[in-house]
């Protein structure tokens, strides 16, 4: 775990910090944090995951050494490695949000990525022409004739 920015604080400190937000993402499954910080998270956590595809007791040993619960270790073996079994890489998705208030840091959105087996199994079912050709179809054999609208009757007396 040496990375390449950092993040003006010493090596141990650097190293917990990162870890910790790692071990956040893979618990929460999201997480908010500055822009730097979830770049490095981004890649700690897609190496993890990719490490941990291999289901060997060794890379369950070597996760464990990097998070802090065994809660986690558990959670990406067991739930988040089969979600992305036909994936090899990108598994955490950075979406950038804006500024803090305080201090104006540019702050990321960190989320692992749910709808994998969804996104493929959509593209699949039927082209979009042919879906456009068919749905316009049942939309003219089911309208029915609209009434016309009449002006609400107003009360022209005076209330005294």
């Amino acid at each position: 775990m040496s990375p390449a920015r950092k993040l003006s604080r010493k090596k141990s400190h650097r190293e917990h910090m990162l870890r910790n937000l790692a071990t956040s993402l893979i618990l929460f499954e999201h997480v908010e944090t500055t822009v730097p910080k979830a770049k490095e998270v981004k890649a700690l956590v897609d190496h993890f995951i990719a490490q941990s595809k291999s289901q060997s007791l060794q890379a369950r040993r070597e996760l464990k050494s990097q998070l802090f619960t065994t809660l986690a270790v558990k959670k990406v073996f067991e739930v988040i490695v089969p979600r992305f079994e036909n994936q090899a890489s990108g598994f955490v998705r950075m979406t950038k949000i804006g500024h803090r208030l305080g201090d104006a840091a540019a702050m990321a959105h960190l989320e692992l990525i749910i709808e994998v087996k969804e996104q493929k199994e959509a593209k699949t079912d039927t082209t979009p022409k042919a879906a456009e050709t068919i749905q316009p179809a049942k939309e003219k054999a089911t309208r029915k004739p609209r009434a016309a609208k009449t002006a609400p009757e107003t009360n022209t007396k005076k209330s005294t």
